[in-house]
């Protein structure tokens, strides 16, 4: 899993792949010889192979890289071009997915459709939940905050550290 908000041979990069996962999806018709040479082909490209079910794999991707594309073309859809001038490394950063071709981001969101829009549902019970906390109860807005912190650092930390 890797990849850039950028397309074109002009931005090709050939370390991408480089201690990234790489899913390897078993088919009913899959015969061990043809897992074998993908994971070979994999492993040649320097990616490491992951091996996952079908129904999993759009589950995962649903969170961690269908839903963050739409979140920031969201963002970059709603910021108004007058803000320019402030839209600093956060704005960036937050942002910066929605420059990611719209022909692949189609494709995917319309495959993957039933999952994307599971994790939508959540994250619209999440924002009226933030929307209330801010509104009604100010003082547990760091406890609000504090959990989602918490979820993101176990997410990007090494596995190996702990």
């Amino acid at each position: 899993m890797c990849g850039k908000e950028t397309s074109a041979l002009e931005y090709a990069d050939a370390r991408m792949f480089d201690q990234s996962p790489f899913v390897l999806v078993e088919l009913k018709n899959s015969d061990k010889k043809s897992l074998q040479l993908a994971e070979t082909l994999v492993n040649c490209i320097g990616a490491i192979p992951f091996p996952l079910d079908a129904k999993t794999h759009d589950q995962w991707v649903a969170y961690t890289s269908h839903f963050p594309y739409l979140l920031s073309n969201l963002l970059a859809r709603i910021t108004p071009p007058e803000t320019k001038p402030l839209a600093a490394s956060g704005w960036r950063s937050s942002s910066r997915l929605a420059g990611s071709s719209i022909p692949m981001m189609n494709d995917i969101l319309r495959t993957n459709k039933e999952e994307v829009l599971r994790v939508l549902d959540q994250f619209m019970m999440q924002m009226n939940e933030v929307r209330s906390v801010i509104e009604k109860t100010p003082d547990s807005i760091n406890d609000y905050l504090k959990v989602g912190q918490t979820s993101y650092l176990e997410m990007v930390t090494d596995n190996e550290a702990h």
